[in-house]
C-alpha cells in the first residue's frame, strides 16, 4: 500500500532512476492507476531532483494526449512517488504495425502528438526523449489516441521545474541517440531548445513512414558512444524515400502500410520528404520553429494544401557537401582535371560506341525531369495561389473592406480558372477553385449580393459533392462541404429562408460532429465546426429562439477553449473564442432577466479579448467594430440591470457611435452602416423618451439617411426590423415636433 490508498500490483515499466507500477486506487474512487517511485538505493539529491522535475512538469500540463498526475506524496523511508493516469497503451509504431495504418492514418495519429509537444513548450517543458516507447496508442471507444509519457529528462525553458539542484555533468548523453538532435549530442549538451523535440518529432515521424530512424539501430548498436554522438551531429541523413528504395525489407514495410512496395516510396517522396528533412534539420534554425508548425504542414498535406517545407536549393546542398569535405574536395578537382586530360580520347570513342544506348536513357531522363519540373511548379503555383488566399480572407484590414476582398478573390478565382485549363481533372486544383468559390460567395452575402453568393456557394458544393463522389470518405473534402454548407446556412439567414438555414446548418452540424468522432484533435475540424456552431447561433437568435441560439454558441465557446488549450492562443483562436462569448452573453441577455449575471460575464470576457485583438491591431477595422459592438452590448447590460448613472452609460454609447462612424465613413461593409442606423435610432428613442422632441429628431433623421443608403443594396440582405424601428421611431419624432414627415415610409399619415 502506497500513500494509504494505492495497492501496487505488478511493475510495468522500468527507468534509469524509477519503477512504475500498476496500481489500485481504493478511494474516493476506485480506479487503476500508475505509481512511480524511485527505487530503493537510488535517493541521491541529483535522483530526487530529476524525480521531482519529472512530477512538477506533468503536474503543469493539461492535454488530452499527455498522462495526467493525480497525486503525489513520500513513503515512509522518504522516497517519493506520484500517481499517474495509467496509460493502456503500445508504442506508437508498434501499434501502427500492428493495425497496418496506411499512410493517411499514420500521419494522423501522429499530428496530436506534435500538439501534446506543443502545449508542453507552452507549459515551459522540453521533453527531451521522445521516442515510440514514450508515446503510447490505446484505443478509446474504438478511436486510437497517442499518449506522451516520461518526462523524466524533461527541461525547463524559463525558471527550474524543481527547487533542488539538477545537474546534467559535463559529458552525460541525455536522450536516446536514434531520436536525438545533434545539439543534444554537443560537447555539454546543454544549449537545447524547443527545436530538439522538433528533431526527435522528425525522427518518429521517419519512423512511421520508412520503419526505421534515420541514424538507424545497428549502426548505434556497432559503433562506439563517441563515435554515435559524431554521427548525430554530422551525418545527414538520407530522404525517407530514398530510405524505402534501398530496403531489403520493403515488401514487408510496405505490407504494413496495405500499400504496394512500388508505389510506397513514390508516395513519401516529395512533400513528405520535404516534411521530414526540414525537421531534421542539423541547422536547428532551419528546422520547424515549433511541434505546432510542424504539425500544421502534415495537416497541410492532409488537406491536399500545399506545404510550407521546400526541397533545399541545389547551392545550399552542394555548398554543405563542400563544407563537410573541404580537403576532400579540393583533391578530387584536381585530380579530375588530370583524369580529363588523360582519357579525353577513351572517352570519345566510348560516347560514340553507346550513343544509340545512351539516347533512349537520356530521352527517359530529360521526359522525368520535365515532369518533375511541371509538378514543382504546380506546386509552387498552388502555394503561391493559397497563400494569396489566405491572406486575402484573414487580414483585417481587409475584412472591412468587402469590395476590396471581392475583387482579390475574384483574382485568385480566375488563377484557379487558368490551372485548371492547364491540367484538366487534377483533384487537387479541382478542391482549390471549390474552397475559393466558397470564401468568395461568403463575402458576396456579407456584402449584400445574394444571387451572386448563391450562384458561386452552389458551384462550391456541386463541386466538392462530385470529388466526394470519387472518394467518399474522404475527411478533407467532407470537411470543405462542413465550410460549404454553413456558407449557404448564412446566406439563407440574410435571405430570410429559415427552413434553408435550419437544413443548411443541421447538415453542416452533423457532419462537422462525425468528423470529429473520427479526429477529435484535428485542428482544421473542429475550428470549421466551431464556426458552423456560431453561423447556426446567430440565426437562431434573429429567429428569437435564444434557448436554441445559446445552446449553439455554448457548444462553439467549449470548442474554441479546447483550441487553445491544445493548439495555443492564436489570433484565430481568440477571435473564435470571442464570438462564441459575445453569442453566449446576448442569448443570455434576451432570454431571461434571471440570466443577467451570466450575460455580464460572457460579455465582460468577449470584450476583454477584441479590446487585446483590437490593441494588437490597431487598424483592422473588424477588431474595432467588435470591440465597440461588445461594449455596446455591455452598455445593454447596464441598462437592464439599472446600476450605472444614466449619464455615465449615454456617455459610452456616444463612444461606441464614434466608432461606428469612423468604420462606416471608411468601409463598405453593410453591417458597419446597419450598426450605425441602429445606435443612432436608439438614441433617437432615447431622446423622445426624454422629452427632447428636436433631439430626437436629429438622431432619427441621421438613422434615416443612413437607411436610405442601405436600401440602394440588395433588397434580400436588408433588415427589415430595423428598417421597420428607424421609420416608427421618425415618424414619431416629427409628431412629437410638429414636423409635417415629407418622407413618411408609410404614405401621408404614419400610425402603427
Amino acid at each position: 500500500m502506497v500513500g494509504g490508498r494505492y495497492v501496487l500490483e505488478e511493475p510495468i515499466g522500468q527507468g534509469g532512476m524509477g519503477t512504475v507500477y500498476r496500481a489500485r486506487q481504493t478511494e474516493p474512487v476506485r480506479r487503476d492507476v500508475a505509481v512511480k517511485l524511485i527505487r530503493p538505493g537510488m535517493g541521491s539529491e541529483q535522483v530526487l531532483a530529476r524525480f521531482e522535475a519529472e512530477r512538477q512538469a506533468l503536474a503543469v500540463m493539461d492535454h488530452p494526449n499527455i498522462a495526467k498526475v493525480f497525486d503525489a506524496g513520500a513513503l515512509g523511508d522518504g522516497r517519493p512517488f506520484f500517481v499517474m493516469e495509467l496509460v493502456r497503451g503500445v508504442p506508437i509504431t508498434a501499434y501502427c504495425d500492428d493495425k497496418h495504418l496506411p499512410l493517411r492514418e499514420r500521419l494522423e495519429l501522429f499530428v496530436p502528438v506534435c500538439r501534446a509537444i506543443q502545449h508542453a513548450h507552452q507549459k515551459g517543458v522540453i521533453h527531451r526523449d521522445i521516442k515510440p516507447s514514450n508515446v503510447l496508442v490505446s484505443e478509446v471507444d474504438g478511436r486510437a489516441v497517442p499518449k506522451v509519457i516520461d518526462f523524466g529528462i524533461a527541461k525547463a525553458t524559463h525558471g527550474p521545474l524543481t527547487e533542488r539542484t539538477l545537474v546534467t555533468g559535463l559529458g552525460a548523453v541525455v536522450g536516446t541517440p536514434e531520436y536525438m538532435a545533434p545539439e543534444q549530442a554537443a560537447a555539454d549538451g546543454l544549449d537545447v531548445d524547443t527545436r530538439a523535440d522538433v528533431y526527435a518529432l522528425g525522427v518518429l515521424l521517419y519512423e512511421l513512414l520508412t520503419g526505421s530512424t534515420p541514424l538507424t539501430r545497428q549502426r548505434v548498436g556497432r559503433a562506439a558512444l563517441l563515435e554515435v554522438l559524431r554521427l548525430v551531429r554530422e551525418e545527414e541523413p538520407p530522404t525517407p524515400s530514398s530510405r524505402l528504395a534501398g530496403a531489403e525489407t520493403l515488401p514487408s514495410i510496405a505490407a504494413n502500410r496495405r500499400v504496394e512496395p512500388r508505389r510506397l516510396a513514390a508516395m513519401i517522396r516529395g512533400e513528405l520528404d520535404w516534411v521530414v528533412m526540414k525537421a531534421l534539420e542539423k541547422d536547428r534554425s532551419r528546422r520547424y520553429e515549433s511541434a505546432s508548425g510542424l504539425a500544421g504542414d502534415v495537416e497541410r498535406y492532409l488537406a491536399d494544401e500545399v506545404v510550407e517545407a521546400r526541397p533545399p536549393s541545389r547551392r545550399y546542398r552542394v555548398g554543405k557537401f563542400v563544407r563537410r569535405n573541404r580537403g576532400a574536395v579540393s583533391t578530387a578537382v584536381g585530380f579530375v582535371v588530370l583524369l580529363a586530360a588523360a582519357t579525353g580520347v577513351s572517352t570519345w570513342f566510348a560516347f560514340k560506341a553507346s550513343a544509340a544506348e545512351g539516347q533512349a536513357v537520356k530521352d527517359f531522363e530529360r521526359a522525368e525531369r520535365a515532369r518533375v519540373r511541371a509538378e514543382d511548379m504546380l506546386e509552387l503555383t498552388r502555394g503561391a495561389i493559397d497563400q494569396f488566399g489566405r491572406r486575402t480572407a484573414n487580414d483585417n484590414r481587409l475584412r472591412g473592406l468587402p469590395g476590396v476582398q471581392r475583387a482579390l478573390f475574384a483574382d485568385t478565382a480566375k488563377y484557379h480558372e487558368q490551372l485548371n485549363a492547364t491540367y484538366p481533372g487534377d483533384p487537387r486544383l479541382a478542391r482549390d477553385r471549390a474552397r475559393t468559390r466558397a470564401y468568395l460567395g461568403y463575402i458576396e452575402t456579407e456584402g449584400g449580393s445574394s444571387a451572386v453568393a448563391r450562384e458561386h456557394l452552389e458551384a462550391a458544393r456541386a463541386a466538392q459533392e462530385e470529388l466526394l463522389t470519387r472518394q467518399p470518405g474522404n475527411r478533407t473534402y467532407r470537411n470543405d462541404l462542413v465550410t460549404t454548407r454553413t456558407y449557404l446556412g448564412r446566406l439563407a439567414t440574410v435571405s430570410k429562408d429559415p427552413a434553408g438555414a435550419v437544413e443548411h446548418f443541421d447538415r453542416a452540424i452533423a457532419l462537422g460532429e462525425e468528423l470529429l468522432r473520427e479526429v477529435p484533435t484535428d485542428t482544421s475540424v473542429r475550428t470549421e465546426l466551431s464556426g458552423a456552431y456560431q453561423m447556426a447561433g446567430a440565426d437562431r437568435f434573429d429567429a428569437r429562439q435564444y434557448p436554441a441560439a445559446r445552446a449553439f454558441y455554448e457548444r462553439s465557446r467549449d470548442l474554441e477553449s479546447d483550441l487553445i488549450r491544445t493548439d495555443g492562443a492564436s489570433r484565430e483562436h481568440r477571435e473564435g473564442l470571442a464570438v462564441a462569448l459575445n453569442g453566449v452573453g446576448l442569448a443570455c441577455l434576451r432570454q431571461s432577466p434571471r440570466d443577467l449575471p451570466a450575460a455580464r460575464r460572457a460579455l465582460e470576457q468577449a470584450h476583454a479579448l477584441y479590446t487585446e485583438l483590437e490593441a494588437a491591431e490597431r487598424d483592422a477595422f473588424e477588431y474595432q467594430y467588435m470591440a465597440a459592438a461588445a461594449q455596446n452590448n455591455l452598455i445593454i447590460v447596464a441598462r437592464a440591470e439599472g446600476t450605472t448613472r444614466p449619464d455615465e452609460i449615454h456617455a459610452r454609447f456616444l463612444k461606441v457611435i464614434g466608432t461606428y462612424e469612423r468604420l462606416a465613413a471608411r468601409s463598405g461593409a453593410q453591417r458597419y452602416r446597419q450598426s450605425l442606423a441602429g445606435a443612432y435610432d436608439e438614441l433617437a428613442s432615447e431622446a423622445r423618451v426624454a422629452g427632447a422632441p428636436a433631439k430626437a429628431l436629429e438622431w432619427a433623421n441621421k438613422a434615416w439617411a443612413v437607411v436610405e443608403g442601405l436600401r440602394t443594396g440588395d433588397p434580400a440582405s436588408l433588415d427589415l426590423d430595423l428598417i421597420r424601428n428607424v421609420q416608427w421611431n421618425r415618424a414619431e419624432a416629427m409628431a412629437a415636433s410638429g414636423t409635417r414627415a415629407r418622407h413618411c415610409p408609410c404614405g401621408t399619415s404614419c400610425s402603427r
